[in-house]
This record gives C-alpha cells, sequence and structure tokens, in this order.
C-alpha cells in the first residue's frame, strides 16, 4: 500500500468529520461545543521500522493535531505488520514471510490490542 492510498481515505474522513465545525470568520476556530479526547488507531500491513521511511509518522502526527484543534487532546496507536490475509497460501504473495507474520500475530498483535485497550480507557476516564 502507497501512503496516498492511506492518506486519501482518512483525509476523506476527517474532512467529513471536521467540516460542521469549521467557521469561515476573522478569528476563526472550531465550533464543537466542548472539548474530546479522541484516538486513532492505525494497523498497518508494512513493517515498524517502514512507517517512518515512508513518513506514515508525519502523517500520524498531522492528524493528531488537525483532530486536537477542533475537539480537545489527542492520541494515537499504530500495530504494524498485520495481517493482510488470513491464509497466505491462497494468495500470490512473494513480499511476505507467513511465518514470521503468523509469529507477529501472535507474539505482538494481543499486546496492541491490549495497548488499544488501554487507550480506549484513558479517553473515557473523567478528567480528574
Amino acid at each position: 500500500m502507497y501512503l496516498g492510498s492511506v492518506t486519501g481515505a482518512m483525509k476523506s474522513f476527517l474532512e467529513r468529520l471536521l467540516y460542521p465545525y469549521l467557521t469561515y470568520t476573522h478569528s476563526p476556530g472550531p465550533r464543537f461545543p466542548r472539548k474530546i479526547r479522541a484516538g486513532f488507531i492505525y494497523t498497518f500491513n508494512a513493517e515498524e521500522e517502514n512507517i517512518k521511511k515512508r513518513g506514515y509518522d508525519r502523517y500520524f502526527e498531522a492528524n493528531a493535531k488537525l483532530l486536537e484543534r477542533f475537539f480537545g487532546p489527542s492520541e494515537a496507536l499504530c500495530s504494524c505488520d498485520t495481517y493482510q490475509f488470513e491464509d497466505y497460501s491462497k494468495y500470490v504473495t512473494t513480499l511476505f514471510d507467513p511465518l514470521k507474520k503468523a509469529k507477529q500475530r501472535a507474539e505482538v498483535f494481543p499486546k496492541d490490542c491490549e495497548k488499544a485497550l488501554a487507550m480506549g480507557v484513558r479517553l473515557i476516564e473523567p478528567k480528574s
């Protein structure tokens, strides 16, 4: 997957999410009535070291800043090297090592799911 397809889908989503709260005034500011915490969970078929190499990290930071401008504090979680297919033997793909993918899914993905749950808990906890 190339960055354009990732950014295009997310850009469309964010435009539709944020558009109702835009203002076209001399003192621009979002019109959302309160602050809420929000989070992004990104899942990628790409390995973690390719995230920075391909510029995804800059895109994640830009999304977080945009969401913060409209709604309030935001955070992101990235789960890398995720499965693209349930059964790699059914597809013509020599780019991936199915055994490595299975190991990642068994050892790392459950930890990423725990991190996602913890992020969700943080996002809904009342502010102190």
